[in-house]
């Protein structure tokens, strides 16, 4: 791994979606991915364990709003990006 790997979390409520956007960052090889999450209330229980440095965020998530879990990262982690 290169000498500065972003942490990241992955919040997507397809599947197929994440695996292919796990793909793309494993072969870019600058980032650690902390966790997938479907939902915006599991990612924020995430985020509030360990902060990530970064988030990809699905803003049309089906259970809870994507603001709501951009808030509460806020939070949880100001650095976060």
């Amino acid at each position: 791994m290169p000498a500065s790997v972003i942490n990241i979390i992955l919040v997507e409520d397809s599947l197929v979606v994440r695996r292919r956007l796990r793909e793309i960052l494993g072969d870019i090889g600058a980032f650690n991915i902390l966790g997938e999450f479907d939902t915006a209330q599991d990612a924020i229980a995430a985020i509030q364990a360990e902060p990530p440095d970064a988030m990809l965020l699905d803003i049309k998530l089906r259970v809870a709003t994507a603001s709501r879990c951009c808030a509460t990262r806020s939070s949880a982690s100001p650095r976060l990006r």
